[in-house]
């Protein structure tokens, strides 16, 4: 009899393009009211020798259930940011790299808002730091001033 590895999050589960069209309208809904995408510096190597360029999606909100619910269909982490009275805490639901990918490809459709920037997403080169290329690392940065630039003012089309 084998054993199957479980592991959290993205392709372990479920195929994110096998839930329900309702299930991924919501949360395009919800990403582009509450949610971003950017690439994030990160530093890299046992000895912080220099750093990598991380894809980032992320939705805020003062409701921490509906956060751990993307969580569950997903993968990805749900941090807690204090925030002194009397505002609630807010959470932050996170994810990295090809997953991060793979769930924008499944709510491109029902996007509007962030249509442009789940876009760019997808076409960042996503491979190990070691195996990067000048090619692939002038890319990220290239598709990285391309979302930043998006980011900065709201593009309704």
């Amino acid at each position: 009899m084998s054993r199957k590895k479980r592991q959290k999050g993205l392709g372990t589960r479920r195929n994110v393009l096998h839930f329900r069209p309702e299930t991924l309208a919501y949360f395009a809904g919800l990403f582009d009211g509450e949610g971003s995408v950017s690439v994030a510096k990160r530093w890299i190597g046992r000895y912080r020798r220099g750093y990598g360029l991380v894809l980032t999606i992320r939705i805020a909100s003062t409701q921490h259930t509906i956060l751990r619910e993307a969580q569950q269909l997903f993968g990805g982490t749900v941090y807690r940011y204090w925030r002194p009275s009397p505002w609630r805490p807010l959470y932050n639901w996170q994810l990295y790299g090809r997953r991060a990918q793979v769930v924008l490809s499944s709510l491109l459709p029902y996007l509007r808002l962030k249509r442009l920037q789940a876009e760019l997403a997808m076409q960042f080169p996503i491979r190990s730091s070691l195996r990067l290329t000048k090619r692939d690392a002038a890319e990220q940065l290239h598709l990285r001033h391309q979302i930043m630039k998006l980011n900065a003012k709201p593009v309704i089309p």
